[in-house]
């Protein structure tokens, strides 16, 4: 519930991000009047108009919509939004110090937290020259730009897509510390980046990140009735490439992107995802549940 009274005769944008599921939006009149002209409210969903109303023909005291959010699935297109910082973000590296994310280079050792520097063996997004959208969340110490679907440790959360976060949430900083997000907005700025380490980990800012992102603006999914990271199974699903450009020492420096800078096996992934999730729930459980065991064996043999 939002109270937008101090703000009456003002225009006003209000956007959130939903996981899948049913939704009542009502909006109240205090006064009973409703919205006189030229008042008026417009509920959207990824851009497409659900309802509109207000004016003199309008509702009085309250009008309540439902509307449902489906699975997303992703096209060719909207894969270039998936997880990036900003080129300006701040990464510290071990060798050469603080320097811009558009500065990284594979080898590079970049600080995951603590006193602990990793390799940065793989980029899942690298575009220097694109223009990216980004949330721009401020903190009483630092200014972190991060797409919207990127994920962020939250005190008492755990890793959380950025669009989930909220005013007064407590971020975790390098040294597992808190700091308080103060404002979020949203900001344009030039090169997308989505640097890979092994633990799926990164400083940024000063902020703790993920690597990884939601694909459904939820920190979790289910299968089988059971709640999963897209955290864990994001670091899980990668393991192959990990294993590949990490464990076995190759050279990941010549690895292929699409036009839009996003990883061939980024892409080949998420189609494997969009086509699982085009299923009946039924084969999805079924593929969910062969690779949970994929999963399990990775995880053995990264730790072994």
């Amino acid at each position: 519930t939002m109270n937008f009274t101090k703000f009456a005769s003002r225009k006003l944008y209000f956007e959130k991000c939903l996981i899948p599921g049913d939704y009542l939006f009502t909006i109240y009149d205090k006064s009973g009047d409703g919205l006189q002209d030229p008042g008026n409210y417009r509920l959207a969903l990824d851009g497409e108009e659900v309802r509109s109303g207000g004016g003199s023909s309008g509702f009085s005291t309250s009008e309540t919509i439902y509307f449902v959010v489906r699975q997303p699935i992703f096209t060719d297109s909207q894969q270039t939004s998936l997880g990036c910082f900003s080129g300006q973000s701040n990464v510290q590296t071990k060798n050469r110090g603080t320097i811009m994310m558009s500065e990284l280079v594979l080898g590079d050792l970049v600080h995951v937290g603590g006193d602990i520097f990793e390799p940065l063996y793989a980029f899942g997004h690298f575009n220097p020259s694109m223009e990216g959208k980004f949330l721009r969340i401020t903190t009483n110490k630092s200014v972190l730009e991060v797409t919207m679907d990127h994920m962020l440790f939250v005190q008492d959360h755990g890793p959380i897509p950025a669009c989930m976060v909220t005013v007064d949430d407590l971020l975790l900083d390098g040294n597992l510390e808190t700091e308080a997000v103060e404002d979020i907005s949203q900001t344009s700025s030039p090169g997308v980046f989505a640097p890979f380490t092994p633990s799926g980990k990164l400083i940024v800012d000063g902020i703790l990140a993920s690597t990884f992102v939601s694909l459904d603006e939820s920190p979790t999914i289910n299968i089988l009735g059971v709640e999963f990271s897209y955290q864990w199974l994001a670091h899980s699903f990668e393991f192959p490439h990990r294993m590949w450009c990490y464990h076995m020492g190759q050279n990941c420096q010549k690895e292929n992107y699409n036009e839009e800078g996003i990883n061939y096996w980024v892409v080949k992934s998420l189609n494997v995802i969009n086509w699982i999730l085009e299923r009946n729930s039924i084969v999805r459980h079924i593929f969910f549940l062969i690779f949970l065991i994929i999963t399990f064996l990775y995880n053995l043999v990264e730790r072994a």
